[in-house]
């Protein structure tokens, strides 16, 4: 038992990775993988999950995450399960370890899984109104942040340096890292199975390579009163140095709290100098470095500023789409929503929040009506509203800072098609079935929503209605090629259809 001593037999580890449609919460899963291990990290017998996730009918997946992922959509579409299905085998698998292991920590565990996957987790289990706080004994571990703190503390911790447009950094993605401790020999695979055991066989690795510091790692605390720590990894000349500071907490609530960065405190930040942290996600790097007295003092300047301030009442109320803050969500309204979506619900509730995601639950996962049904009319113009707001009009995807936004169905198509020129036989085959995905999709076949609108100018390719401006709109884009309802391609000068 590599660091666990006396707590070995009760501490166990669930490594787990998602390969979604996209890099955004809204995204969805395409395949999952899920697998205990004791703290040896040997797998315990048949407690895994594998899932392929089918693509719900409002996900145009993006072009780029399809190649990543080596998916083919339409044996996706053939072979994959719901995700709502594939939510409650997750579900019913924590519970299973949870119940089956009573006395048990268990460490949740991904690679860059506090800022990714468990988002992407959290956010489908909740929108499918499963809750995802199964048991106070269900711990989250990220081993990235993990090899951050022994990039930080070891000197012999190899690094590797690159080079981009913003200059150099340090490398510590989970296939240089795998590659450069001799653990991969090919391309990182990027299927959720190969990823987790190759996660697997990292941690086991860094637990022999440095002994007793991962159980260091998760029971430290951070110190009273200003503390030193690492904020980064900086690189320079070839060369690695830390990028520390000095900080203060200023409020705690059970397992997250607040704290202030000294140094962005004293250059007038504010309000922006303040951090959240989950204490169950992730923690500090602490450094041994002694305040100086200019610190204590913007310490005690701070605690007035933010005196008053609470973990739960700090940060303002988004105004991004709810699947990109699905914590806006009340807790307490994830069971309710389980129980609208099994026609169980009691009491209607008014939370918009909540309406919105029970809605597009319907829109998922229900065959669209009978036109002869009395709630056709109301289902397609939600649908509708849906896709103009999504992949027209572009929804907002960040909570906070300077407003980012969705691409919109154009942007993607445009980026499917630069894919082509650099692809190779198995790439071109991948996005040939995505674009076949793209053009059968229902969405695109929308009345009412300005859906059809150039891809790009540089394309040559337009999927549109038949506007009176049409012409001038085609003339003006030098577009000649157009993508008819049936997904043929035509040439506009040959092919005008009269307007009528």
């Amino acid at each position: 038992m590599y660091d666990f001593g006396e707590n070995a037999d009760s501490t166990l580890f669930i490594f787990y990775d998602l390969e979604t449609s996209g890099r955004e919460p809204i995204n969805q899963p395409v395949n999952a993988f899920f697998a205990l291990t004791d703290a040896s990290f040997v797998l315990k017998g048949d407690y895994a999950v594998s899932l392929e996730i089918r693509l719900n009918r409002l996900e145009l997946p993006d072009p780029e995450a399809i190649l990543v992922n080596r998916v083919s959509v339409s044996k996706l579409q053939r072979e994959g399960i719901s995700e709502w299905e594939a939510g409650r085998l997750i579900e019913r698998f924590l519970r299973r370890v949870t119940e089956q292991f009573p006395g048990a920590v268990i460490y949740l565990t991904g690679f860059n899984s506090n800022r990714f996957d468990l988002p992407v987790l959290r956010t489908m289990l909740i929108r499918n109104g499963i809750n995802p706080y199964i048991s106070p004994r269900l711990k989250y571990l990220d081993i990235l942040d993990y090899v951050r703190f022994l990039a930080f503390r070891e000197p012999d911790f190899k690094h590797q340096i690159e080079e981009n447009e913003d200059g150099q950094y340090v490398r510590l993605n989970l296939e240089s890292l795998a590659t450069r401790f001799g653990l991969l020999s090919e391309k990182q695979r990027h299927d959720s199975e190969a990823d987790t055991l190759l996660l697997i066989s990292l941690t086991k690795y860094l637990c022999e390579q440095y002994s007793g510091l991962l159980t260091y790692y998760l029971t430290r605390e951070y110190p009273p009163g200003v503390f030193g720590y690492n904020k980064a990894l900086l690189a320079e000349d070839g060369k690695v140095f830390p990028d520390n500071g000095f900080a203060k907490v200023i409020a705690r609530e059970r397992s997250s709290l607040l704290y202030v960065d000294l140094d962005e405190f004293m250059d007038g930040k504010g309000t922006e100098a303040v951090r959240y942290l989950n204490l169950n996600q992730s923690g500090f790097r602490f450094t041994d470095e002694q305040p100086a007295q200019i610190y204590l003092q913007a310490a005690s300047e701070a605690d007035r500023a933010f005196k008053g301030v609470r973990v739960s009442n700090f940060f303002p109320v988004s105004d991004c789409d709810i699947e990109q803050d699905i914590y806006r969500l009340p807790p307490d309204l994830i069971d309710p929503l389980n129980m609208k979506i099994n026609g169980q619900a009691e009491r209607r509730i008014e939370n918009q929040d909540f309406r919105q995601l029970y809605r597009r639950f319907i829109l998922k996962n229900r065959p669209v009506l009978n036109p002869e049904d009395v709630l056709y009319a109301h289902y397609m113009q939600t649908l509708e509203e849906y896709t103009k707001n999504r992949y027209v009009q572009r929804i907002k995807l960040n909570k906070t800072g300077d407003a980012r936004y969705s691409r919109t169905f154009s942007e993607m198509y445009a980026a499917l098609e630069a894919l082509y020129e650099n692809a190779g036989s198995e790439d071109t085959a991948l996005l040939d079935d995505l674009k076949e995905y793209y053009l059968s999709s229902e969405l695109l076949h929308l009345d009412n929503i300005g859906f059809w609108e150039a891809v790009r100018q540089n394309t040559g390719v337009v999927l549109c209605e038949w506007p009176d401006i049409f012409d001038e709109v085609m003339n003006a884009l030098d577009i000649h090629i157009i993508i008819w309802f049936d997904g043929t391609a035509r040439d506009y000068e040959l092919y005008t259809p009269t307007v009528s």
